[in-house]
């Protein structure tokens, strides 16, 4: 069992260190949700990873507080209290013939091609659509990435939003 913890531990640590330094990271923000259409009590939300397991995390939202983030080149990282090594965002393919995916924050710089515009946060994943915001599994509002499908039906507990920098409280 503890061998087990170790190896996973350092095969965390080893793809963190794999990934490629990006440059000087920008000031510290928290990624804050603004609602486009859909469940307007998902507006004025902020990023917070949720544990699953070691070194990983989906992205949930809360009403305040939220998990520091920065830009890093164009790989969108998170300062997770307590954390000795990077933590990224990732687009999740977890799942098929769905109309949405899920978001995390896992161990390691996350994926390439973050970047801000007009709209917020964007990636430049050619299959991005948009966030979505959701009560879900967790029992909390979790974020979610639209892909293909530009027009699509939501549940009513769900919102389109756009993700945009706040100043840390």
């Amino acid at each position: 069992m503890l061998f087990t913890r170790v190896a996973t531990l350092l095969a965390v640590l080893g793809v963190a260190a794999a990934a490629p330094p990006t440059g000087n990271p920008t000031k510290p923000y928290r990624l804050k949700t603004t609602v486009v259409s859909g469940d307007a009590t998902k507006n004025n939300l902020y990023v917070q990873s949720y544990h699953t397991g070691a070194g990983l995390n989906d992205v949930a939202l809360v009403s305040e507080g939220g998990s520091a983030a920065f830009l890093n080149g164009t790989y969108q990282q998170f300062d997770l209290s307590g954390s000795t090594f990077p933590s990224g965002l990732k687009l999740a393919y977890n799942q098929y013939y769905t109309r949405w995916l899920d978001t995390q924050i896992n161990a390691g710089y996350g994926d390439e091609g973050f970047s801000f515009n007009g709209s917020g946060l964007i990636s430049s994943n050619p299959q991005f659509q948009g966030w979505l915001v959701c009560d879900w599994y967790h029992g909390v509002p979790q974020l979610f990435w639209q892909y293909y499908y530009a027009d699509i039906e939501l549940p009513s507990s769900c919102a389109k939003v756009e993700l945009h920098r706040a100043n840390l409280a």
